[in-house]
């Protein structure tokens, strides 16, 4: 699995929908590469604050627009802004 691949299902695998063998190439990944570590990290953070809501005044339709911004972002080039070390 490339650095594309994981900025690509980042989002799938943080909602526990990838394949078992999907979810092990990117553990394995991940295990190696730590600029794809930092942003699965940082996406959790982000897609966790979404979740709870913390901000005043977001309501569920806007929680979810933003949502599919992350996942599309992932979809069309890649959407990571880094480079494997």
């Amino acid at each position: 699995m490339t650095c594309r691949d994981v900025s690509r299902r980042a989002s799938t695998y943080l909602d526990e929908d990838l394949s078992l063998r999907e979810r092990l190439a990117l553990k394995a990944h991940l295990f190696i590469c730590v600029n794809c570590r930092r942003y699965v990290a940082q996406l959790a953070a982000t897609l966790n604050l979404v979740r709870d809501r913390q901000w005043a005044g977001v309501d569920e339709e806007a929680e979810d627009r933003l949502a599919a911004m992350f996942r599309q972002s992932g979809k069309s080039d890649g959407g990571s802004g880094f480079t494997c070390t």
